[in-house]
């Protein structure tokens, strides 16, 4: 980055610090004009479909929508960015042209070469602005996220911004959690050093992507992840959380069951009975803002997934609890996943009808196109990335 443009960069920093607002209604955008920010439906639910890739091919998202009969709203899972082994960047050209075809793209913003503690120094500022500048090049709606799960990722970046003096150490390799970074009050669930070190890494990417690229990205809070009832989370939604003026929408992962295990005993439970307490800590955390599913799947080793659609169906669109679900970007993967979950659903599939048969009867419902802040809407074709 040259000299002229670190200037610029530290002076917008410093007149940022996470700005914006979106609420279920819809915020108008940040006052820079664009009003590309993604707002919740009034009534229903964005539909969305993780992609992946199998023998060169990225076949996820047309077998969701060949099973489901529509075209998705969202998409996710490696689109539109680079591979794992390269640094990482976003495809300005990519978001435009799935835009094009009616995709809004939600993307994690991970660094994989720094640390939290890096980042927050300003050693990731180039690659930031890179992707902000690949942003407002493409200057379409999209949807961008802190690293995700960062209670249940072991690597570093994701198990809780980092522990130790220098933010390079997991958690197992550290006995004492406070004290190693900002606040020491013992007494003080705020003052946990991953925790805290997540959010002013989170803080950070926010405000350097922002400050080169105003109100164009959706941010989406870095998700929790649900697997079975009773999961203890220890207020993992309000640690981790960066806070409101730095999120737009909040984000779980939810999965029923067990990954790779197909022998798990617990049978699938219910809707319910997997998100509630986790639910409860996002609703006391900030009442007002949309939620989505930035991974939801449910695994079939446990038997027929029909039965526990038709409950989840039921409980989204009537009972008002969940009114705040507003986007869900299912976990179409089959058994070549990293952790064989194999939750995609397949034309040939008997849930397939049972989605169809619930988008039928509730088309006003479910979602297919995406409505922006200055009330324009993304639609087209779709068929597949």
């Amino acid at each position: 980055m040259n000299v002229m443009r670190i200037m610029l960069l530290s002076l917008l920093l410093l007149a940022c610090g996470c700005s914006g607002e979106n609420t279920i209604e819809g915020a108008r955008g940040s006052g820079d004009g664009t009003g590309l920010k993604v707002i919740a439906p009034l009534n229903g639910i964005y539909l969305g479909a993780y992609d992946w890739r199998e023998n060169s091919s990225k076949p996820g998202v047309k077998e969701f929508e060949d099973a489901l009969g529509v075209k998705v709203a969202l998409t996710s899972g490696g689109v539109c960015i680079s591979r794992e082994s390269e640094p990482f960047s976003i495809d300005a050209a990519c978001l435009k042209r799935l835009n094009q075809k009616g995709y809004v793209v939600l993307i994690d913003v991970v660094s994989r070469k720094h640390s939290p503690q890096q980042i927050i120094d300003g050693q990731a500022d180039q690659l930031l602005v890179d992707v902000a500048d690949a942003i407002k090049s493409a200057n379409v709606p999209m949807m961008l996220a802190y690293p995700r799960e960062p209670e249940l990722q072991p690597q570093i970046g994701f198990d809780g911004g980092g522990y130790g003096p220098n933010g390079e150490k997991v958690r197992e390799l550290v006995d004492d959690a406070y004290g190693a970074y900002g606040c020491t009050n013992k007494d003080d669930q705020m003052c946990l050093d991953g925790p805290e070190r997540y959010r002013d890494m989170c803080k950070h990417i926010h405000d350097v992507i922002e400050s080169m690229a105003p109100g164009i990205a959706t941010w989406v809070a870095g998700a929790a992840v649900l697997f079975w009832p009773g999961q203890k989370t220890r207020d993992h939604y309000k640690l981790f959380c960066p806070g409101d003026a730095c999120v737009d929408w909040h984000a779980i992962d939810v999965y029923p069951a067990v990954a790779g295990e197909s022998d798990d005993p617990r049978p699938t439970k219910k809707w319910a009975e997997v998100v509630d307490t986790m639910w409860a800590e996002i609703a006391a955390t900030s009442p007002d803002k949309p939620v989505v599913l930035t991974e939801f799947g449910v695994h079939p080793q446990t038997g027929g997934r029909d039965a526990w659609f038709r409950d989840f169906f039921t409980e989204v669109r009537t009972n008002a609890k969940y009114g705040r679900l507003k986007a869900f970007i299912y976990w179409q993967m089959g058994t070549d996943a990293f952790d064989g979950s194999n939750c995609r659903i397949r034309a040939t599939d008997s849930e397939a009808v049972t989605w169809r048969t619930e988008i039928v009867a509730n088309k006003s419902f479910w979602h297919s196109d995406v409505k922006t802040a200055d009330r324009s809407t993304v639609t087209g074709s779709g068929g597949g990335l």
